[in-house]
């Protein structure tokens, strides 16, 4: 390799490599060494050039700490393309625990700093997940791993819910060896709360019975990739009453690779017959347990400090379901104050935890994250009492006040229907009805009926979302995230829902058909374009949460002979992109009846993404930068002022000027005092406009940052600042009096500096006001 000092790029994938010594002399940029036998990366420490370095799937245990001091970033990606990064997925790690290299640098190198200062630790606990239909064996199977002489529940028992319960499977004298058995109903109305609680970095049992034929594999195999990542799967038939039957539904599944099912000797699964003198059992267990010692996290060195939180945790969990952040972070500084000190510290403590199934901590979501809840199925069965009540579903889905009572009347639910509900907002399990108390849960509600579909005809606009992997339930939530458009409870079903604006401009009818794994959307109306882009960008949001799920978009004619035919001439979005990517006037026929459509008008009609005219519109015309702010209270006002102004465009255009939306996800209540600072600086700076949207509370956003970027408006003119303060009513059980203060105080902060705040009541009339103002600043030949 010395003779090929000037090399730049280099490509070596696939190669069962495990010597790299001979590139430590060469001067490269972008070195790809994926899919290798290589566990030592020494050799790389002085190649300084790199501004991408793949490492993905190679037997790589230990990272060394200089590994932090190249100029890039350390992701757990399993596909990228850009530069200055660093990729480490699908290696075993053993320090830095995985869970820490997924938080990136930063947190990297937290964690070496801290095993330099106080050493390590280890924690041997696992999540073992037993999945499958009703009826399957799984509370069996959980009983028998945890003592193979308990009684078995009788056959009329089904697990409502979930049970956890620990399994010491390993004695040793100084450490114990747990997995946490969760054991979920399997009923198909548990299916939407599933995806809350599948995890990374766990073991799943997946049992089916030969009593039944339909075991929906193409549910769970697919789901548990989805959620599970590639957590091995391990396949167990219930031979009910003795019979053993060959599966011939799982042969695709096996040959998909994606799929990490453990392969059992010749038969793919194992086969259990508990009765009978726990045949089986032995063997499943002894694959079990190689399957948990083998999980990235297990065993893995933590720092010294995090084992007393752990137990102490464990001994709190006895008689405590939750606890506050705050009463976390007051544990760890009890416990271990100089190893505590900093607030990231407790984070990275707290984070760890909820990623190998110890707590429940949703550190992203601003409504729950000062909220640890140390028993999950705490949280599980609440929700499923919801799911399961016959009231409920006799209401057709309604969750009246006295039902929230009636069924969390557990004094473990005593004071905390606040947080429960956020959780049934949050995941789309359920949403707040208009100008009441009440909830629905789109899974309990009926089946639209023939009559309430509208005919192909009745529609302005078309289109047809298909899915090779369609997770089920994705119009529940749908209608949970646009539920401020449904105007009754007539308008909402388990498989459809209307949609409509207030001010009855634009009607929209979405449907899904789960057995041909597609999602029809049909709108109409003066406004029926913008309803649609508020749609797509609603499904966009929520099929992201999927991995790898990416729906063909396609486009139905509706020409004169289309719109009466049951299967019309269709136009797939990749293929208009296509053509309108290398001809800007491309035009495509209907063979039905040859009439010829523009590609752009049918872009454009439907609100779809056209990347091309984007481009040139930004070559022909200058960009003004909006930056948007806001906190996540506010993100239904913030996805609907950017899509209003990415309609003005349209319109804008003419005048030789194209908006930008700069969107800031969680931006207001996610400040930092480093890096993420440094980053709203930059993005302030480079924008003309700087829009802030404020409810109930103004976070970590503070009068004194605020007081920062008005500086550097009145030192350099920009950019604008607008601050948008919206009136409307407020739940006071939601409130604090901390929020009220931060809220009052910054209040009093923009007065003292003369700055004009807007209220506005409703996103019609903050989009009304703001464009306005750019109107006025166009006149002014300030924009």
């Amino acid at each position: 390799m010395q003779d090929f000092k000037s090399l730049n790029t280099l490509y070596l994938s696939g190669n069962q490599i495990s010597d790299i010594s001979s590139l430590q002399y060469l001067t490269l940029m972008k070195l790809d060494l994926s899919g290798n036998q290589i566990s030592d990366i020494s050799p790389l420490k002085e190649l300084k050039s790199l501004k991408q370095l793949i490492l993905n799937s190679n037997p790589i245990e230990q990272l060394p700490e200089w590994i932090t001091e190249f100029n890039m970033e350390i992701l757990w990606v399993e596909d990228f393309s850009d530069f200055g990064l660093i990729t480490l997925y699908n290696n075993p790690l053993k320090s830095p625990p995985v869970e820490i290299v997924e938080q990136g640098n930063e947190a990297i190198k937290r964690h070496f700093r801290k095993i330099k200062k106080e050493g390590l630790d280890y924690i041997y606990e696992a999540k073992l997940t037993l999945v499958g239909e009703g009826a399957s064996g799984k509370t069996s199977l959980q009983f028998r791993l945890i003592n193979q002489k308990a009684v078995l529940p009788k056959e009329d028992e089904r697990t409502r819910g979930i049970k956890i319960e620990g399994w010491y499977f390993k004695n040793e004298t100084d450490k114990k060896h747990i997995a946490h058995i969760w054991d979920f109903g399997g009923q198909d109305v548990y299916y939407p709360v599933h995806r809350f609680f599948l995890t990374e970095n766990s073991v799943f049992v997946l049992l089916a019975s030969t009593r039944i034929t339909q075991h929906n594999f193409d549910y769970w195999i697919p789901t548990i990739f989805q959620f599970g990542g590639k957590s091995p799967i391990i396949l167990g038939q219930t031979c009910h009453n003795g019979n053993k039957v060959a599966w011939n539904d799982i042969g695709t599944f096996l040959s998909n690779t994606d799929f990490n099912i453990v392969r059992i000797n010749q038969i793919p699964y194992h086969q259990l017959n508990l009765l009978n003198n726990n045949e089986g059992l032995y063997a499943i267990k002894e694959t079990i347990i190689g399957q948990i010692l083998k999980l990235p996290h297990y065993g893995k060195g933590v720092p010294k400090s995090w084992i007393p939180v752990r137990e102490k945790l464990a001994e709190l969990a006895v008689n405590t379901d939750c606890i506050s952040y705050e009463k976390f972070g007051e544990i760890c500084r009890e416990l271990r104050p100089e190893q505590f000190e900093k607030a990231v510290d407790i984070e990275d403590c707290a984070r760890f935890f909820h990623s190998i199934g110890v707590v429940l901590w949703y550190y992203n979501s601003n409504e729950l994250r000062n909220t640890v809840i140390l028993k999950p199925e705490w949280a599980l069965n609440a929700v499923y009492k919801l799911i399961d009540d016959a009231e409920i579903q006799t209401h057709q889905g309604i969750i009246t006040a006295k039902d929230f009572i009636r069924l969390w009347s557990d004094g473990c639910f005593t004071d905390k229907h606040h947080i429960l509900k956020k959780m049934l907002e949050e995941f789309r399990i359920a949403f707040h009805k208009k100008h009441n108390d009440e909830y629905i849960i789109p899974a309990r509600l009926l089946s639209m009926p023939d009559e309430k579909k509208w005919k192909d005809k009745e529609a302005d606009l078309r289109l047809d979302y298909k899915y090779e992997f369609m997770p089920r339930g994705l119009v529940n939530q749908l209608s949970a995230e646009l539920s401020r458009y449904i105007s009754t409870d007539n308008e909402v079903w388990n498989n459809a829902v209307n949609f409509k604006f207030e001010s009855n401009t634009a009607q929209s009818q979405v449907e899904e058909d789960f057995y041909n794994r597609k999602i029809s959307i049909k709108a109409k109306g003066a406004d029926s374009r913008a309803l649609n882009m508020l749609i797509m960008d609603s499904l966009k949001n929520i099929t992201e949460g999927y991995k790898g799920v990416v729906p063909q978009i396609v486009v139905p004619c509706n020409c004169d002979k289309c719109i009466n035919n049951k299967i019309p001439q269709t136009f797939s979005y990749e293929m208009l992109i296509d053509k309108i990517s290398s001809n800007e006037k491309a035009k495509v026929m209907c063979n039905a009846s040859d009439k010829i459509f523009l590609v752009e008008e049918l872009l454009f009609n439907l609100g779809l993404h056209n990347p091309a005219k984007e481009k040139r519109e930004m070559e022909h015309n200058k960009p003004r930068r909006i930056f948007i702010a806001s906190s996540s209270e506010l993100k239904n006002d913030r996805k609907e002022f950017e899509l209003a102004i990415r309609q003005k465009n349209d319109i804008w255009i003419n005048k030789g000027i194209y908006l930008q939306p700069v969107m800031w996800e969680n931006f207001i209540d996610t400040m930092s005092q480093t890096r993420l600072q440094d980053e709203y600086n930059n993005a302030a700076k480079e924008s003309d406009i700087f829009v802030m949207l404020f409810f109930t509370k103004v976070g970590i956003y503070t009068a004194e940052e605020f007081e920062n970027a008005f500086g550097t408006f009145m030192k350099t003119g920009k950019p604008l600042i607008y601050t948008y303060f919206k009136n409307a009513q407020i739940n006071i059980g939601d409130m604090n009096q901390k929020d009220s203060d931060s809220l009052f105080a910054f209040q009093e902060k923009l007065k003292s500096l003369g700055h004009y705040q807007t209220k506005y009541t409703n996103t019609e009339s903050l989009i009304l006001h703001f464009f306005n103002q750019l109107e006025k600043l166009l006149e002014a030949k300030k924009l």
